[in-house]
């Protein structure tokens, strides 16, 4: 994939089932048989909102690397917002010996926020966006335990839903869309 999400719970996004079928998937464990119908109703499942054990993460990536030397190989983790676990992923890639290239970013519901700020201050919201994902690839992300802080090494924003999803968007989240978009634009251009 173009990037990857390793460490991660996003068991906050969870939904309550509205029907049988959906709530008898809610502990139900991926298997190959299963897996297209836990993805199409990801948020119905536990298992689908959170990453699986450090240990096959770590087996996995170190599978990437196939035998190649120390940090010949990267992954990118497009994590943002509160699920974005900087120590662990620097963590991985030292058990591991992957390079793992971070995200600065933030999530839509950080977008929305902005918006309620830009409506009382004009771009307020925005600018303080764009200052802080612009901080987190040049200065980085002070992490505990660590002496330097982290440097991002790309920028995007979580969950942004595609063209073809927009007109099933309620206008608040179509707005906090194009923010987070323009928010990127403005940060890229930067």
């Amino acid at each position: 994939l173009a990037h990857e999400h390793l460490l991660y719970d996003l068991t906050s996004r969870y939904c309550t089932p509205t029907t049988i079928d959906l709530a008898a998937i809610r502990d139900e464990e991926p298997t190959l048989g299963r897996l297209a119908v836990l993805r199409q109703h990801a948020r119905y499942n536990l298992a689908s909102l959170r990453a699986p054990p450090r240990e096959t993460v770590a087996a996995e990536v170190r599978a990437l690397r196939g035998g190649r030397p120390a940090h010949a190989c990267a992954v990118v983790d497009a994590t943002v917002g509160s699920s974005r676990n900087l120590a662990g992923l620097l963590a991985l890639s030292e058990a591991t010996g992957v390079s793992i290239i971070a995200s600065a970013g933030f999530s839509l519901d950080e977008a929305a926020r902005s918006m309620e700020v830009d409506d009382e201050e004009g771009d307020g919201g925005r600018d303080e966006l764009v200052e802080r994902l612009i901080r987190e690839l040049m200065e980085g992300v002070p992490v505990p335990g660590q002496a330097a802080p982290v440097r991002c090494g790309l920028l995007c924003a979580g969950e942004i839903p595609v063209l073809a999803e927009v007109a099933r968007m309620s206008m608040e989240a179509a707005r906090a869309r194009d923010v987070a978009m323009r928010t990127l634009g403005r940060a890229h251009t930067r």
